[in-house]
């Protein structure tokens, strides 16, 4: 729970940009993906610098062990593939498009989690059907609200509606591939959005 509510807050990036231009966000994301290949090295040094991040997360009452998953504790945090996958997506990818991005990202994958353990009942994979329709019918809202506020004309309600069921279809399988569903999702959205809108 603790997890989803810090990956819900990464909701504040797509905010952040709509007030902002592409300029000042560049600045601020890589300041936020130093920030977290810092993180990274200091959490797999053996050095000075290890502790003395230890001590850091031990003062603020945070057991980092407690937020990672399993398999996170020999590789990347799932907050550095979201970094990269930021960083990426606004280089290559128009404003609104890393807006409706990143906000399903926060919202959709957060909404999937919480809807399928709470109400769960039909297995897809290690996922659940609800926990899918969740992510895609919230996916679905989020893109249209946002390409209203921004007044994309252009966009069908056809494109809208496929672009967020690849979206959700690599979200069901972004573990059976073995990739962080953090840099996976956006970047899927993001270039399915270019070839269908």
């Amino acid at each position: 729970m603790f997890r989803k509510i810090l990956h819900l807050s990464s909701i504040l990036f797509p905010i952040l940009y709509h007030f902002t231009n592409k300029e000042s966000m560049m600045v601020l994301i890589l300041l936020f993906t130093s920030g977290m290949f810092f993180f990274e090295w200091s959490r797999f040094s053996t050095g000075k610098i290890h502790y003395i991040t230890q001590d850091i997360l031990n003062f603020l009452k945070i057991d980092i062990n407690k937020i990672i998953r399993p398999h996170e504790i020999t590789t990347l945090t799932g907050a550095s593939y979201m970094a990269i996958a930021m960083f990426i997506t606004l280089l290559f990818f128009p404003k609104f498009v890393f807006i409706i991005a990143f906000s399903i990202l926060a919202v959709s994958d957060s909404l999937a989690a919480l809807v399928g353990l709470k109400f769960g009942k039909i297995q897809l994979l290690d996922k659940t059907l609800e926990g899918c329709l969740a992510f895609f019918l919230s996916a679905i809202v989020i893109s249209y609200a946002i390409i209203s506020i921004y007044g994309i004309n252009h966009m069908s309600l056809f494109a809208i509606l496929l672009t967020c069921f690849i979206t959700a279809c690599v979200e069901l399988f972004a573990k059976k591939i073995e990739v962080d569903d953090n840099l996976l999702i956006p970047l899927i959205f993001c270039i399915s959005a270019s070839i269908f809108y």
